[in-house]
């Protein structure tokens, strides 16, 4: 590697949430911090635009007020508010070819087999709880535990109703997920599946926002990271030709994109094949500009690729329409596909323009919000443990609230104050 004179006490690899509240509390406490970007902007997978005067959320989109502490912590400090919150008239619900207007309360006191699979996994979770991590050794997919759990209830209704919390395949993604999401939302499975959720009315995008004014130190986008030497008492970091030199590295990427970056000495095997292999979050968002005379109503599908919908109402004519899709294979969605989803879904609206992000396809994220994959629940805690002088850091990998904007806080501020320490 080719030398440089920029030496800092902290490299942050990664602008997202987690890398940017690392960066913040590494800072806070007197460190000199630079933070290393290979995108051309900051978020990571939080990425909002405004359309038609409305901030639209192309990832990270939902916030809980009174679980999500620091979430909230940073709206006060950015002086951020909630949008308000829409009615929640009967959803249209379609799995294993019926289609019924309801909504989940309503579901759970009309359909006893229902709510009483429903109870059967608030049992599992809260047991599963309190069993010790190196007990955690059964684990099938979602599919096949929903299927054991209730034969009496069709398991597309159950896959249907959890769709929005995963983001994933029932086939791929782990039972142990939806029993640790239970475990973050109090044991409750009523407030997992049916707790207040609020918009930001700037979009989730304003918190990296508030993050980045917070800091005095250099974020540099587009500096991708090739390559990260340990060394016995400092660390290297090239992006390319350019070397950066410091006494702690954070590496705070998707775990999907680690094999982008090669580690000197190298990760272990085991690592390596978690980093590629863990996370089953394959959800595309679709966002649509919409005429339509009618209210195009929530939807929540197993019957389609388009798994969740749901509208943010413009004016009298006008809407725009999310999909949540969830691709069926490894091909990338594009605005033609969506476009026939969206169309099929909600018969009768006209679209204006349509734009999607397909997590999964976009190389500096290569998948969506963690969603655990069946094995691999318990591996990723391999990166919560420092190598040397190098530390990880994400929503990937937080201990609690993997997935969402807070877990990815909470592991920044967490692995900073170990480093600062």
């Amino acid at each position: 590697m080719a030398n440089s004179t920029e030496v800092y006490d902290v490299i942050v690899i990664g602008a997202g949430l987690a890398g940017l509240s690392a960066a913040a509390t590494c800072e806070a406490r007197g460190m000199t911090v630079l933070v290393l970007e290979a995108s051309d902007r900051i978020g990571g997978r939080v990425l909002t635009h405004v359309q038609n005067g409305v901030a639209l959320d192309w990832g990270a989109e939902w916030v809980i007020p009174h679980l999500h502490h620091e979430v909230v912590a940073l709206m006060r400090d950015g002086n951020l508010g909630f949008a308000e919150p829409l009615d929640a008239p009967p959803s249209r619900w379609r799995y294993a070819g019926e289609t019924v207007f309801t909504n989940y309360d309503r579901l759970r006191h009309t359909d006893s087999a229902f709510d009483a699979a429903l109870q059967r996994i608030e049992q599992d979770a809260v047991k599963f709880a309190g069993i010790s991590e190196a007990s955690r050794s059964a684990e099938i997919s979602l599919h096949q535990y929903l299927s054991e759990l209730a034969p009496n209830v069709p398991v597309a209704l159950l896959e249907t109703a959890i769709f929005p919390l995963t983001g994933a395949s029932p086939h791929e993604v782990s039972n142990h997920m939806l029993w640790t999401e239970i475990g973050y939302h109090g044991g409750s499975i009523h407030e997992t599946l049916n707790g207040e959720t609020r918009r930001m009315a700037q979009g989730c995008g304003a918190l990296a926002d508030v993050l980045q004014r917070k800091l005095k130190s250099k974020i540099r986008i587009r500096h991708k990271v090739t390559n990260i030497s340990v060394l016995e008492k400092s660390a290297a970091v090239a992006c390319g030709d350019t070397v950066f030199r410091s006494s702690d590295v954070i590496c705070a990427v998707p775990l999907m994109t680690l094999e982008a970056i090669a580690f000197d000495p190298i990760l272990p095997e085991p690592m390596q094949k978690t980093a590629k292999q863990s996370n089953a979050g394959r959800c595309a968002k679709a966002w649509a500009y919409c005429r339509s005379t009618q209210p195009p109503e929530e939807t929540m599908n197993s019957d389609s690729e388009l798994r969740f919908g749901y509208a943010r109402q413009i004016d009298d004519q006008h809407w725009l329409v999310c999909g949540q899709l969830l691709a069926s294979d490894d091909r990338p969605f594009d605005g033609e596909a969506a476009r026939q989803l969206i169309t099929a879904n909600w018969p009768g609206i006209e679209i204006i323009n349509i734009s999607i992000v397909d997590w999964q396809h976009e190389s500096l994220a290569r998948a969506s919000w963690h969603s655990s994959r069946v094995g691999w629940a318990a591996r990723t805690q391999d990166f919560n443990s420092s190598r040397g002088h190098l530390h990880f850091a994400g929503g990937d990998i937080a201990s609690r609230w993997a997935g969402w904007m807070e877990g990815a806080l909470l592991s920044g501020q967490g692995v900073a104050t170990r480093v600062c320490a």
